[in-house]
């Protein structure tokens, strides 16, 4: 489509409604190890497999439902920002930092990216 091949990596089905005026964000599967917050009536569930994320669900929120939604579809593994991950600490800053520090760079991030 853009004249050069890359790899396919797949897609999820992100849902985003709004239930009684509350929005509610779910994607991926409902497997795996489990971590919850629940902090100024904000609901967030995310669902791990080797540290790395299979599905979530966002309730009363919509923040980083596309950061979580693309670790997820590049299988990136999040054990350097597991423990902040849910709370308001992260943030996009955050996977672009720990992608530097790894030395795959920044065009690694997106999945139209060459090097995938």
């Amino acid at each position: 489509m853009v004249g050069r091949r890359v790899k396919y990596l797949g897609s999820t089905i992100q849902t985003i409604i709004r239930v009684f005026n509350v929005p509610v964000v779910s994607d991926g599967h409902y497997e795996g190890e489990v971590l919850k917050n629940f902090e100024d009536g904000v609901y967030k569930k995310m669902y791990l497999k080797d540290n790395r994320i299979v599905g979530y669900m966002l309730i009363n929120t919509r923040k980083n439902a596309g950061i979580y939604n693309s670790l997820m579809v590049s299988k990136r593994d999040i054990s350097a920002f597991k423990d902040i991950i849910l709370s308001d600490k992260f943030n996009i800053g955050r996977v672009i930092a720990n992608a530097l520090l790894e030395g795959e760079g920044y065009a690694s991030l997106y999945p139209l990216s060459p090097s995938y």
